[in-house]
């Protein structure tokens, strides 16, 4: 209620100004004639009245109640003494609406009331009220809720999504110095949303957060210190950052710390410490943040560093982490499936989970899939399937991947070569290299051509969804990729 407290501070200031005037003057009667003590009396009375009145205002405003108790947000500035309020996972929505209700029904104008009912209709899902009430506190300028208007802009929940105006209530409480507001404007230069995308802009508003004590931005800072991203790269002001964020328990900085032991980057490696930190992050039960914890953990275990070996407990706690969606616990536990690891072997098993992580985009798990496709592991043998995932493996920069699309490419063009023939071909022309080109296969995101060359060879060339071409030689060596050509000059370029 910053406002409310500035406006009492202005009028007590002024009352002070005046009533200073009124005693000069009876002073200076005094000098020159007899007062009237009980007038007097009256107006020394009155100085106290107006100082009274503010005091009962000031303690009306501070005054705890339930509401507080059950919905305040633990960054405000604004909440009484004694008052660290909730953690959004401990939020009891039900009884927070009912006790906010309570509290605006005897003072139905008070900012923080009408925010903190804001935020349990917010946990409530309700973002309609949500929204009415957010509305109704950021009216005043009120600072958390302009923050949170900010986040049902960016989530688009109770309004259309829009990262501009997200940024603009996130600029307004922010210029308040409100922790939470700059943090989230700095992740929005960050990540360049509702603003031109800024690695430099954001480590002054993380900073500015983080000085505050922010967890999550203390976190992003030690982030971008350990990437050198809008500042000199520094694994020991990473480091510094983490441990400021760890210690007030935020599960992602944890599990960075632990990253940092494991690898000694800013410290003295240490696979024990490492283990340490993964288990902070990991055993926080109720924060999607831990899955990458849950997922380190069964790693170490796995690979027995910093812990006694123990496939059993690796499987453990990568099922704690698939539960959170983490696609490389995905990846790991098929693995465990398809070895026989800590679990009976099961290569359908396996391939349920390779697919699920290579359906998130996970190139380990798509080349893992690849796999068990060529070899006719878990699923009917394909290499029309094979290729589909050697390809989006490969295209991420999976090497492996890219050497098994071209061993099975070549494959299937020695197979077909003696026989083809130009069902749709297109020439080249005079002086070209390509006598034909047929269509081959069409993937999910790319379609294959086989081609004739003049010079006795018939590679393959493809042309995914983006534009992109890619050949393979026909003795099935080193494979190229260009964007911005035709699949026609591909064949050229393939027949050299």
């Amino acid at each position: 209620m910053t406002d409310t407290h500035s406006t009492a501070q202005f009028t007590l200031d002024h009352n002070q100004t005046m009533n200073k005037t009124s005693i000069d003057k009876i002073s200076n009667n005094m000098m020159n004639k007899t007062t009237n003590k009980t007038k007097l009396s009256i107006l020394a009375g009155s100085l106290l009245l107006p100082t009274l009145l503010i005091s009962s205002m000031a303690m009306a405003n501070t005054t705890v109640n339930d509401c507080d108790k059950l919905a305040a947000h633990p960054a405000n500035k604004d909440n009484p003494s004694g008052v660290t309020g909730v953690d959004w996972d401990d939020l009891n929505s039900a009884a927070a609406i009912a006790a906010c209700q309570q509290a605006l029904s005897t003072d139905s104008n008070n900012p923080r009331y009408l925010f903190q009912l804001g935020r349990a209709y917010d946990k409530a899902e309700n973002y309609t009220e949500a929204l009415t009430w957010y509305k109704k506190a950021a009216a005043q300028n009120y600072a958390p809720a302009q923050s949170n208007l900010g986040l049902m802009y960016e989530n688009g929940k109770g309004v259309s999504q829009s990262d501009s105006e997200a940024v603009a209530w996130y600029r307004k409480a922010a210029a308040q110095n409100y922790a939470p507001a700059q943090s989230n404007l700095g992740t929005m230069y960050r990540d360049g949303k509702g603003v031109t995308q800024s690695d430099s802009e954001a480590v002054v508003w993380f900073r500015k957060a983080a000085e505050q004590g922010d967890a999550y931005a203390q976190k992003n800072l030690g982030d971008l210190y350990r990437d050198g991203k809008g500042v000199t790269q520094s694994d020991s002001e990473a480091v510094a950052w983490y441990r400021k964020a760890a210690a007030q328990g935020n599960a992602k900085a944890q599990n960075n710390l632990g990253y940092m032991y494991e690898f000694g980057r800013g410290v003295t490696q240490s696979y024990r410490e490492a283990v340490a930190w993964y288990r902070k992050a990991a055993e926080q039960g109720n924060a999607l943040a831990n899955a990458e914890a849950q997922k380190n953990l069964g790693r170490m275990y796995e690979d027995g560093k910093g812990v006694t070996q123990s496939d059993s407990e690796a499987v453990a706690w990568y099922r704690k982490a698939v539960g959170r969606g983490n696609a490389e616990a995905q990846n790991n536990l098929g693995m465990m499936y398809k070895d026989g690891r800590g679990v009976s072997q099961s290569d359908s098993e396996a391939v349920v989970w390779f697919r699920k992580a290579a359906e998130q985009g996970y190139a380990p798990a798509q080349k893992n899939l690849g796999a068990m496709y060529k070899d006719g592991k878990g699923v009917t043998q394909s290499d029309i399937e094979a290729l589909a995932w050697y390809r989006k493996a490969a295209e991420q920069g999976d090497s492996e991947a890219a050497e098994w699309y071209h061993k099975i490419f070549y494959a299937q063009v020695q197979a077909m070569a003696a026989t083809t023939s130009s069902s749709s071909s297109s020439s080249s022309g005079a002086g070209g290299k390509v006598i034909s080109m047929r269509h081959y296969a069409t993937h999910r995101t790319f379609t294959t051509y086989l081609v004739k060359c003049k010079n006795g060879f018939n590679p393959l060339v493809s042309i995914n969804d983006s534009g992109k071409v890619w050949w393979t030689s026909a003795n099935g060596g080193q494979s190229s990729m260009q964007v911005g050509i035709s699949v026609q000059e591909g064949a050229e370029r393939s027949c050299q």
